[in-house]
Order: C-alpha cells, then structure tokens, then sequence
C-alpha cells in the first residue's frame, strides 16, 4: 500500500502526537508506583491513645521522638474498637491534613 504525500503528512503528525500521549501515560503510572513505594518506606508506628474528639477518633500521641501531637486516624471503624485504649497505630502520616492513614492497630499491653 503506498501512501500519498498528504497521508504520509497526516501520518507522522498523528504518530508524533499520540507517541508523548502515549509516553506521559506510561510516566504518570510509573510516577504513581514510585509514589507508592515511598509511601511505603515512610511507614511509621505512632503510640498514643485513642480518644473521641469532634464526633471522630484521633490519636493523641504520647511519644514520637520527643514530639507529640493529635491525628485523625482515617480508619474510624478500627479505630473504634480501642477506644481509650493505649495503642500502637501503624500506618503513613499525611501531614498537611494532620491524619495517619492506618494500616493497623494494635493494643499495648
């Protein structure tokens, strides 16, 4: 098949358009895997006790290095089975929100 002047124009305009499409796809997933993974390495374990506070259950920190602080624990449901209970929650910290995303939730003895 022999493609006129014109085609093959149209042709190399529709391959050198779709090809960065194509490309910044594949970065956006592969920025999302790596996203993934850092999140990951950055687990923690946070100690404290589970309270009520504003209709929801936080965690009020007793140690993190010498610092403390109160989090919104975005598992409400686990959450509620310890609460007042001293605990060790694990999960990531999403900062600007003030909120540990849970991973689990175990009861110090």
């Amino acid at each position: 098949m022999t493609l006129t002047y014109e085609c093959q124009r149209f042709y190399k305009a529709a391959v050198s358009e779709t090809q960065p499409r194509k490309m910044q796809e594949a970065m956006t997933k592969a920025e999302h895997a790596i996203q993934q993974r850092l999140a990951d390495c950055q687990v923690k374990e946070f100690k404290g006790k589970i309270l009520k506070s504003g209709g929801k259950f936080v965690l009020e920190e007793s140690s993190n290095g010498g610092n403390y602080g109160t989090y919104l624990l975005d598992d409400q449901a686990t959450a509620k089975k310890y609460e007042g209970q001293r605990v060790v929650v694990t999960g990531t910290l999403d900062a600007p929100h003030n909120t540990i995303h849970v991973r689990k939730i175990e009861a110090v003895a």
